[in-house]
């Protein structure tokens, strides 16, 4: 029964994580710092009504000082060098290119991190498995050249430095899926140790808000908030809505089963941002796209299913 949950949740995570990815591709030349701020605003209130709930019903939510440090630390971490990073990717590489890239990254990290620092298990299949995705990425990234044209809409060779630039989108995929992978490893830590996912919910959103809206208004001026149209907010608000759903998914996974397992389940969402981005953003469907994608759906296919 606990399988069948997490299974569920999972698939949950990966539709609302789409429908986010989405509204976040649709306003990809946005400043991804502010962007990434708002888009945690959802999740904050969320918290809130429930935390609000839990104290009122006098409910131990909140953890030891050690895990809710822990979870602080990650949470930047998640926000700044996850959500940013991925944010700008983007608007560089689009979103079939970065969601594989993210995803496969999460994986490959995230197994090494949950065998080294939670005592999880790893399989010989679930090392096959990290064999091909860490293929996919090299894959991925050699049709990184044409995704980047296809976003930016013009020839790179009319585009100074296009080539560092899509080196970078490249990077920055990565970078958010390793970000991801050590939020991953200490929610679940924390969850392990009685940290409720209201709590969790709420650290992580937090953070994120005040840390982002802090650098952003540092860097751009207190005349930020009003340089963006009201339908960019609604994408933005929609993208935070379903994050929060999808975090909320996920989180409550991270509860019944090993983090492999649901990072495997969750990996579905490669497949949606890759036809999303080709049929809604006309992003281009490039050889090494569909190659490093099946190349990425083998690998989470592979991944062993035990929970």
């Amino acid at each position: 029964m606990r399988c069948s949950w997490a299974t569920v949740l999972g698939l949950a995570s990966a539709v609302g994580y789409t429908a986010a990815n989405v509204a976040l591709r649709s306003i990809s030349d946005c400043d991804p710092i502010w962007v990434s701020a708002v888009k945690s605003v959802p999740t904050l209130l969320g918290a809130l009504v429930v935390l609000g709930w839990q104290t009122h019903r006098n409910h131990p939510v909140w953890p030891s000082r050690t895990v809710l440090g822990r979870l602080i630390v990650a949470a930047f971490v998640g926000n700044f060098f996850g959500n940013v990073a991925f944010q700008w990717a983007l608007g560089v590489i689009g979103i079939a290119l970065s969601v594989p890239l993210v995803l496969g990254t999460i994986i490959v990290s995230g197994t090494a991190m949950g065998r080294w620092l939670l005592g999880e298990p790893v399989s010989r299949r679930t090392l096959t498995a990290v064999v091909l995705l860490v293929a996919a990425v090299g894959v991925l990234s050699m049709g990184a050249e044409s995704a980047h044209r296809s976003v930016v809409q013009e020839a790179v060779k009319w585009e100074p430095y296009a080539w560092a630039k899509t080196i970078l989108g490249v990077t920055a995929a990565i970078v958010a899926g390793t970000a991801y992978s050590v939020l991953s490893v200490v929610i679940r830590y924390g969850v392990q140790r009685q940290a409720s996912v209201s709590v969790t919910m709420f650290v992580v959103s937090l953070v994120g808000l005040v840390s982002l809206t802090a650098i952003a208004l540092a860097r751009s001026g207190p005349q930020l908030p009003f340089a963006f149209t009201s339908a960019e907010y609604t994408a933005m608000a929609v993208a935070g809505l379903f994050n929060a759903l999808a975090f909320l998914a996920l989180t409550r996974a991270y509860q019944l089963a090993h983090m492999v397992y649901i990072n495997a389940i969750n990996g579905s969402q490669a497949a949606m941002a890759a036809l999303a981005g080709v049929w809604f953003f006309r992003e281009a469907p490039t050889p090494a796209l569909w190659t490093g994608l099946a190349l990425t759906v083998g690998g989470l296919w592979l991944l062993d299913r035990r929970a």
